[in-house]
């Protein structure tokens, strides 16, 4: 473990992964239509409000730590081999395990996950390394001053525009969760805010954060989402307004944080350590398409409240476990690989 490692953020990754996953409960389950409580009900517009900044703020991490590096083909070619090697154990063990009857398109997406969109976020990520020295280079120069202000600018504008926008309806290059010209944004916000800080005062990013927070949870609390969406109206995606201030604040509030979380405990920085290792294989695991089904279908017609937040954290426990798993064999593969390599390396030279 590197004694310059940001556990804050480490932690921060693993509270997104976690929260990625709840997106997908709220997706593949029912129960903000059930008839809940009013307790209940604010419990999960919350939760749901919440969960809506996770995305972005994997992509502000990345430009943080990745505005100070030099480009490395090697990142890109360690994500795509944990997305190739999660994917080919995931088809194994639907076989062996009959989870799901596979065909020959099955087996098309698992051998080439990323020329299938297998794994949009993947495929986004990988685009985003590709496109980091260009913006790296926006954000590190001096004399882009103007260049900086106006990306900035631009985003703003764009996240009302996609907002408020009723022609922009799904998933785009512009806008909705999926997409890459606001995951570059992302990035090109966690570059400056890693190169300049972020000059705002502790209480204003509590109010911001806030402030979108419960806005967002009032529209879904009572259902106003319904009646904007007739008009197209896009206030939950991930480039919409509100929750980009929620990742913009929350990072910003974590990054000026005095004492890192995990900085007083070498027992919390080793969990956090393996945790976040293996998010990558968490969301691997669940957006699996011949896992999916199966890893949310105790879900899919559950309407009690009580069940389905024990289901939900019974499926976070389960996909970190099996994360930790994947991970191992992983590294076991990966060793086994470069060793092969390493002696017929030297098989040559001889």
């Amino acid at each position: 473990m590197s004694k310059n490692r940001n556990y804050t953020l480490e932690a921060l990754r693993i509270a997104c992964m976690c929260l990625i996953t709840i997106i997908h409960f709220f997706s593949y389950s029912d129960i903000l239509n059930s008839n809940l409580n009013n307790s209940f009900r604010v419990g999960f517009s919350i939760l749901f409000s919440l969960s809506r900044c996770s995305v972005n703020i994997f992509f502000i991490i990345s430009g943080f730590f990745l505005c100070k590096k030099d480009f490395s083909l090697n990142r890109i070619i360690k994500v795509y081999s944990q997305m190739l090697f999660a994917s080919i154990l995931s088809f194994v063990i639907c076989v062996l395990l009959n989870i799901k009857e596979v065909d020959y398109l099955d087996l098309l997406k698992t051998i080439m996950p990323l020329l299938t969109n297998h794994y949009w976020f993947i495929s986004v990520y990988i685009i985003v390394v590709i496109f980091s020295p260009a913006i790296n280079l926006l954000i590190e120069k001096e004399e882009y001053v103007r260049i900086r202000k106006g990306i900035l600018v631009g985003g703003g504008i764009l996240t009302l525009y996609i907002t408020l926008n009723p022609f922009i309806i799904g998933n785009t290059m512009i806008g909705g969760d999926h997409s890459l010209l606001w995951a570059l944004f992302c990035y090109f916000i966690g570059g400056c805010i890693s190169k300049y800080g972020i000059n705002v005062k502790k209480e204003k990013l509590v109010a911001a954060f806030l402030a979108a927070l419960f806005a967002l949870a009032i529209i879904k609390f009572y259902k106003v989402d319904i009646i904007l969406s007739m008009y197209s109206f896009d206030f939950e995606s991930n480039s919409s307004i509100l929750p980009f201030l929620m990742s913009v604040s929350l990072f910003g509030l974590l990054i000026q944080r005095k004492e890192r979380i995990g900085e007083q405990s070498n027992i919390y920085k080793k969990i956090i350590f393996i945790l976040a290792q293996v998010s990558l294989f968490v969301y691997l695991i669940q957006e699996n398409e011949l896992f999916r089904e199966y890893v949310w279908k105790d879900l899919s017609g559950t309407l009690n409240p009580q069940l389905a937040i024990y289901e939900l954290c019974k499926i976070i426990i389960l996909l970190y476990l099996g994360a930790i798993l994947y991970g191992i064999l992983y590294n076991i593969l990966k060793k086994f690989i470069l060793y092969i390599l390493k002696g017929l390396k030297k098989y040559g030279k001889d």
